[in-house]
């Protein structure tokens, strides 16, 4: 395999490798540039980043190829650090002449660039615990100072309430459900307006003049004080005060 058959191959595993972080520059010869995360999974721990540019001679990778860095991190990354990536970068690359070299030089200096960026994520870290212990101390203190009847909302207090309001509510839920069931028992249990018409078309049929039981009732009670009253009439008529015997006697009959 020629130079240009090993130059060619290796920008295709570097394109596909380093997909958001590789920029071909010039097809002839050879350049392009390539980002260097020291986190590549993290973007907002990454704290360290640098950019190789790589061009390669005709002869490459059978000769050293040309490369140049530039810190875009100057503030966490020192002048000696930055140094020591184009340093190792040249001393790895001069063990590998005659093979593909690049991806393999990129991953040492990235784990070069890994061991100091995880200086300043344990610094933050370290940072976020301390502020958590300081709030926590400031709300203690408040209460001892204030002398709260309450307890401040934080994530526990919060996440004690939610679970107590959680379960009044699926009550809440659970009683609605259960009425609103009963009430559904109640609809299913009352006639329809079919079955309440028919029962009518029956009892219309049948020369009963009233509409439900309630009013068979009362038709009944009417009956009954009737015939009371008419008895009441003849007992009247028939009376001892109304016709005595001497009267009787004085009826003539035709």
């Amino acid at each position: 395999m020629n130079c240009q058959e090993e130059q060619f191959l290796e920008i295709e595993a570097l394109e596909s490798i380093f997909v958001d972080e590789f920029e071909l520059i010039n097809e002839q010869p050879v350049t392009y540039e390539i980002i260097i995360n020291a986190d590549r999974n993290e973007e907002e721990d990454n704290y360290i980043v640098v950019k190789l540019k790589v061009e390669y001679p005709e002869d490459y990778p059978n000769v050293m190829p040309k490369f140049q860095f530039k810190n875009l991190s100057p503030v966490h990354l020192n002048i000696a650090d930055f140094n020591k990536c184009h340093t190792m970068f040249k001393d790895m690359a001069e063990e590998m002449l005659g093979e593909q070299m690049i991806f393999e030089l990129i991953e040492n200096v990235r784990e070069f660039l890994i061991s100091k960026n995880d200086v300043f994520v344990e610094a933050k870290l370290k940072e976020i615990e301390e502020q958590k212990i300081k709030e926590e101390n400031m709300g203690k203190k408040f209460i001892a100072e204030k002398k709260l009847d309450y307890e401040p909302v934080n994530k526990d207090s919060f996440s004690k309430w939610l679970a107590t309001f959680t379960k009044e509510r699926d009550a809440l839920k659970a009683e609605e459900m259960k009425s609103r069931s009963k009430e559904q028992l109640e609809r299913d249990s009352r006639k329809s307006g079919k079955a309440y018409f028919l029962e009518k078309q029956v009892i219309a049929g049948s020369g009963i003049n009233f509409e439900d039981e309630e009013d068979m009732d009362v038709q009944e009670e009417i009956e009954e004080e009737k015939d009371e009253a008419e008895d009441e009439d003849m007992e009247k008529y028939f009376d001892d005060d109304v016709f005595d015997d001497e009267d009787i006697d004085d009826v003539e009959l035709d």
